[in-house]
């Protein structure tokens, strides 16, 4: 759910009004129509380095494997 905006889940158009803000975006999704909040940046940051908690976000190999890989 987005923090501001109209339509379902506050995604269909942008921030209309900054009173409609929340004022935590770490429970929120997506801060606007465009800009995920710092708690989705966190989760995806993770999933590409860790694998976890999205399994297969990064393929074929995670970023930590990639940064580990010693050249031949």
């Amino acid at each position: 759910m987005a923090c501001c905006g109209v339509g379902p889940y506050g995604g269909m158009a942008g921030c209309v009004d900054m009173g409609l803000a929340c004022q935590d975006s770490s429970t929120h999704l997506w801060w606007d129509l465009y800009n995920p909040t710092p708690a989705v940046n966190s989760l995806l940051a993770d999933s590409a380095w860790f694998d976890q908690p999205l399994p297969n976000f990064c393929r074929p190999v995670t970023v930590q494997q990639l940064s580990t890989t010693l050249p031949y």
